[in-house]
């Protein structure tokens, strides 16, 4: 993951990191952290807009930040 990461240091690393094959799905989900947390990237909307339950997804994380910041 490192080696993407240094490598590429943006989207394209977490699209390298599924097609290296095994368990990619952690690959990505581990890399995918690492950039948001260096570079604050957030993901293409052509990827968000084709996920499943989206609607669902998005409130979900619209309740999250507001109890994370509930006092």
């Amino acid at each position: 993951m490192y080696a993407l990461f240094l490598r590429d240091n943006d989207f394209e690393a977490i699209i390298n990191a599924v097609n290296i094959g095994g368990d990619t799905d952690s690959y990505a989900s581990i890399l995918g952290g690492m950039l948001g947390a260096y570079q604050a990237i957030t993901y293409p909307e052509k990827y968000i807009d084709g996920l499943q339950k989206k609607e669902e997804i998005l409130a979900d994380i619209k309740q999250f930040i507001v109890r994370l910041f509930e006092e």
